[in-house]
């Protein structure tokens, strides 16, 4: 999922990309996961955040 969302995350809305932010932050913070999908979410969580910021600079918020 994270492969996919990395490369389909420039057509997203900002809507979208912010409850995605919200999933892999849930995510990221569950012990119950093991540490590599943790890293793999907060690696992908650093990726939605910059396309975050490209929607709100261009104006899209």
């Amino acid at each position: 999922m994270a492969d996919f969302l990395h490369h389909v995350r420039a057509s997203l809305s900002f809507d979208m990309l912010a409850h995605v932010a919200f999933v892999f932050c849930r995510e990221m913070h569950d012990n119950l996961l093991p540490y590599q999908i943790q890293v793999i979410c907060a690696r992908m969580l650093s990726s939605v955040l910059e396309g975050l910021t490209k929607h709100a600079k261009d104006g899209e918020a």
